[in-house]
């Protein structure tokens, strides 16, 4: 698969979208991305395949697509080009601006979690140093982040975060045309050179209800409560500081009424 992804490769079965070449996704991570190519456009269409939610990257703002296809206007000034994330998606990325991303190993995480219309996302992350081929004898990261709505979106239930080793679960997937089963350990020389790299903020969208609480569970035998805020206008959650570290195992409970 490419990493550029056009429309037809997405959703091969919808052919209104066949002719759609100004917009494309990227990889997997749910980012659907419509440049600007003409001087002077101040606003530009963008085609949603699916009855399911996009999220504008940079505003949060919501837009909900529909059963066939829907188009959507988005406003293009002049520093701005559309980016929205696809509903079900978790993109965990560095916000801190370097000059090159060597001078970023350090840096710690912000994850965004966008639920789809059931509550539920999903995300990857994968990390070796990026200069040998070390990666192919198991010195790599590479987690799983996954959501989920237990109970009711709008009464009482909890939603829940989890970073998972995806590398241990699927030792034969991680690097291509090579099996990991036998080399690869969590505890690998590239994991700990960033094993003090953490996640300063999880951003979760779509949530319903305003939260009650925020809970770690780790091996302590009462969760620590985190802190969050709550942005009422854009029904956005954040997490600050949750005390959780890129390369480990770990799950996040949020709870309303």
């Amino acid at each position: 698969m490419p990493i550029l992804r056009p429309q037809y490769v997405m959703f091969p079965k919808d052919y209104k979208g066949f002719a759609i070449d100004g917009q494309f996704y990227v990889g997997s991570s749910g980012l659907l991305v419509k440049p600007i190519t003409q001087e002077g456009v101040t606003e530009t269409d963008v085609w949603l395949a699916e009855d399911e939610v996009y999220y504008d990257y940079f505003t949060y703002k919501t837009y909900q697509g529909a059963k066939g296809g829907k188009s959507i206007t988005l406003q293009t000034p002049l520093e701005k080009f559309p980016v929205l994330i696809r509903g079900g998606s978790i993109l965990p990325t560095r916000q801190r601006p370097r000059r090159s991303s060597t001078l970023m190993k350090q840096d710690p995480f912000t994850i965004t979690v966008a639920l789809d219309s059931s509550g539920n996302a999903s995300g990857q992350l994968y990390l070796d140093d990026g200069e040998s081929f070390s990666h192919e004898k198991g010195e790599l990261v590479w987690r799983e982040f996954q959501a989920a709505v237990l109970g009711k979106r709008k009464k009482k239930g909890s939603l829940q975060i989890m970073s998972i080793d995806l590398a241990a679960a699927k030792p034969d997937q991680a690097v291509d045309n090579t099996s990991l089963s036998e080399t690869y350990t969590s505890a690998n020389a590239f994991a700990q050179s960033i094993k003090d790299v953490k996640v300063e903020k999880i951003k979760v969208l779509g949530l319903l209800k305003e939260p009650k609480g925020v809970h770690l569970h780790n091996d302590t035998w009462e969760p620590p409560q985190l802190a969050w805020e709550w942005d009422n206008a854009s029904s956005v959650l954040t997490i600050k500081n949750p005390s959780t570290k890129i390369a480990e195992d770990w799950t996040i409970t949020v709870t309303w009424e």
